[in-house]
């Protein structure tokens, strides 16, 4: 008879930055963040007196994140989760302290297909990277996955994770611009070109618009810029598109995923490298080295105009070494969100207007 070991977690202690709460007031809003290995959904918001406050549930290996007016979106190991605040304006609540209640309203079943970012079309679908199907896919009640596009070095739908294609930025309610880590199209082939063969990829014309970046993420469109997480040399930047050339505007002491900007800021958040070995021997760990830095976990706020780290949350006891995802909600001074086994979701009732039979 074997005796199954119960394993105690320590809870995450974070250390926040002196400005963190302040810039978070101004920024009128909360931050949500996906720690993957440990399982959490958090939310960073304010209490009454407006110090930095965190709210977490449990799925399974959380991933990619996106805010569409009301809506939170979110993939795990498996599925994509629509979230609705069920709380409305000025109405009472027994949920001190809170003024948003974000609940699972709608899920799609994805299977295992490690998806990374996602979005909201104009036609309502939500779209995704998959990233062991080498292909941005679309949510379908039908199907696990709706194709909508593929690289053209990706040959066929395979679940074979030949490029790591993880990123996309939404023009438009459309899917313009996704990243990959390199052009391979064996299985798994980008791990032996993972430090320099990476791509950033034109998908309305079909175009590779850079092709020597360092493991890239989080593409983004921010007034008339094209942003581009450069994980593998822990730079953020802008792109030429016409020049096709990337510019640094801050490096990042981690490995980072996610942006998200607000105002003349972003935010980004970032792994520690040192226990991966997909991390390992990027330009990224030179660096660090040479300053005399280490990687860090966390969240880092930057001034997009001249690309000095403002503020971080960064933990302090290792509990968490990956945070994948970060997204800002506006308007929400602390968020509650829902989880798969909790009272709840399964009590709270929200009544949609009355409709016509």
């Amino acid at each position: 008879m074997t005796t199954e070991k119960k394993v105690t977690v320590s809870p995450p202690k974070f250390n926040i930055s002196d400005g963190f709460a302040r810039w978070l007031k101004e920024a009128n809003g909360s931050l949500v963040f996906t720690a993957r290995r440990l399982g959490k959904v958090f939310t960073v918001g304010l209490d009454d007196k407006d110090e930095v406050a965190f709210y977490e549930r449990s799925y399974p290996d959380p991933t990619g994140l996106s805010v569409n007016n009301s809506t939170l979106l979110m993939a795990d190991k498996f599925r994509i989760w629509r979230f609705e605040n069920a709380l409305t304006p000025n109405t009472q609540h027994p949920f001190a302290g809170f003024d948003a209640v974000y609940v699972p309203e709608m899920m799609y079943r994805t299977g295992n297909q490690d998806t990374h970012e996602i979005g909201l079309l104009k036609n309502g679908m939500i779209a995704f990277a998959s990233t062991r199907m080498n292909c941005v896919g679309g949510c379908a009640a039908t199907h696990s996955i709706a194709p909508l596009w593929k690289p053209s070095f990706i040959d066929s739908l395979v679940y074979e994770d030949r490029c790591h294609l993880n990123g996309l930025a939404i023009e438009d309610g459309a899917v313009k611009y996704v990243t990959a880590l390199s052009q391979t199209n064996t299985f798994e082939g980008w791990r032996d070109v993972r430090a320099d063969g990476g791509v950033l990829i034109d998908v309305s014309k079909g175009e590779i618009i850079l092709n020597d970046l360092s493991m890239p993420h989080s593409p983004r469109l921010h007034e008339g810029n094209l942003w581009l997480v450069n994980s593998g040399t822990g730079e953020i930047g802008i792109v030429d598109r016409v020049n096709k050339m990337f510019t640094a505007r801050t490096h990042i002491p981690g490995f980072a995923r996610g942006l998200q900007f607000i105002g003349d800021t972003a935010v980004t958040s970032t792994s520690k490298i040192r226990e991966s070995k997909s991390f390992q021997d990027l330009p990224l760990e030179a660096k660090l080295k040479d300053a005399n830095e280490e990687d860090q976990c966390g969240l880092f706020v930057f001034d997009i105009l001249k690309g000095d780290i403002l503020h971080s949350i960064t933990v302090e006891n290792e509990t968490i070494e990956e945070i994948y995802d970060v997204a800002f909600v506006p308007g929400i001074k602390h968020m509650m969100i829902g989880g798969l086994h909790d009272d709840l979701s399964e009590q709270m009732i929200t009544i949609a207007p009355t409709r016509k039979a």
